[in-house]
């Protein structure tokens, strides 16, 4: 018995080993791989807590530039509103101007003028059926009648280079080559458009020359016009006129002057080709007869005058050039543009700011 139960216990020891290690082998087998992937997965969990943070803190950076970026939109679009109103503005300032020229472009219409364009049109203007003449010198001398007399600005306005409108000037009776040139342009554009009133369109135009070897200048002494000066007609090709102003030589604007002595002075150009915008200024001058409005002088045409330049796209080489034009609805200038020499008119800005406003409202 004792034998049987000693053997017994034996066995059973062997038998709880072998399932001891058998239990061993199976948790080693299934629960360890277990633990490794769990290992693992902290592991990559750790790194994913890690990246996340650093996702955070990136998206912070981008909201902070989000921020930053909305608050430079912002300061833009009130940089961009208070261009356009600064653009609005000048637009404004600058079709005022040309408004100002056009109101000052005729004469015609203001009661302040009906006696000056009642005594134009009798004593100046001859309409024969389709045909009408109109004697330049007459009005210069209903101007002098009228009282109007040359004073610098300085003198007249207290002030220096200021165009008057021809009200002023009518008030005044007193002003500078501009003015004179201004007023008679206007004067001209009413005596025309009563040509047409009465359907004569064939218009020509009477100046004084000097007769051929005299130097007399051309002056009115009270109603008689200087001696050895006479009343011709001026190219028949000739229908559009404006003001053309300059640095002049001395002799083309006073006989006495010397012609190195440099004068700015404004006269009168009459033309065969429109004055329609400042492409054509060039063009206009190239075929433009000069006339002296003080004193009703037809001074040549402007192309024989080899001492004057009519600037282009260049600085001229001498100082004796034509630099302004002053139409019925604009003034044009000759200086350095947008770093460019060239002929601008107001119209030209007024496009120029148009043209930004556009570029501006694609930003926004």
């Amino acid at each position: 018995m004792n034998y049987l139960r000693n053997a017994f216990l034996v066995i059973f020891a062997i038998t709880t080993l072998v399932l001891a290690g058998l239990v061993v082998y199976t948790k080693r087998g299934i629960i360890d791989p277990l633990l490794a992937q769990g290992y693992a997965l902290n592991d990559y969990s750790q790194q994913l807590s890690q990246h996340l943070t650093d996702m955070k803190l990136q998206l912070q950076k981008v909201d902070d530039a989000n921020a930053s970026l909305n608050q430079q939109n912002a300061t833009l679009s009130k940089d961009i509103q208070s261009t356009f109103s600064t653009l609005d503005q000048y637009q404004n300032q600058i079709s005022d101007a040309l408004k100002w020229f056009q109101n000052n472009a005729t004469t015609a219409g203001k009661p302040t003028f009906t006696k000056l364009n009642q005594s134009i049109t009798v004593n100046c203007v001859q309409v024969q059926g389709n045909d009408c003449a109109i004697k330049l010198e007459c009005l210069t001398y209903q101007n002098q009648q009228a009282g109007f007399i040359y004073k610098t600005d300085q003198a007249n306005l207290n002030r220096t280079d200021q165009l008057q409108d021809i009200a002023a000037f009518l008030q005044r009776k007193a002003g500078d080559c501009e003015d004179f040139s201004l007023l008679f342009n206007a004067e001209l554009n009413n005596a025309e458009n009563y040509c047409r009133q009465h359907k004569a369109t064939n218009i020509s135009y009477e100046a004084l020359q000097k007769h051929p070897g005299t130097d007399t200048p051309v002056t009115f002494a009270g109603d008689v016009v200087s001696p050895n000066t006479q009343s011709v007609a001026m190219d028949t090709a000739i229908g559009y006129h404006a003001v053309v102003c300059g640095t002049l030589p001395g002799d083309l604007v006073d006989a006495k002057a010397k012609a190195t002595n440099l004068v700015g002075h404004c006269l009168m150009g009459f033309s065969s080709t429109p004055l329609t915008n400042s492409a054509n200024i060039v063009t206009f001058l190239q075929h433009s007869y000069l006339m002296e409005p003080q004193t009703g002088e037809d001074k040549g045409k402007l192309s024989d005058l080899s001492s004057i330049q009519i600037p282009d796209s260049a600085l001229p080489d001498h100082k004796a050039l034509i630099y302004m034009v002053i139409g019925t609805k604009d003034l044009f200038m000759f200086d350095n543009f947008y770093s460019q020499y060239r002929w601008f008119g107001y119209q030209d800005f007024l496009d120029k700011i148009t043209g930004l406003e556009t570029k501006l409202k694609a930003t926004k």
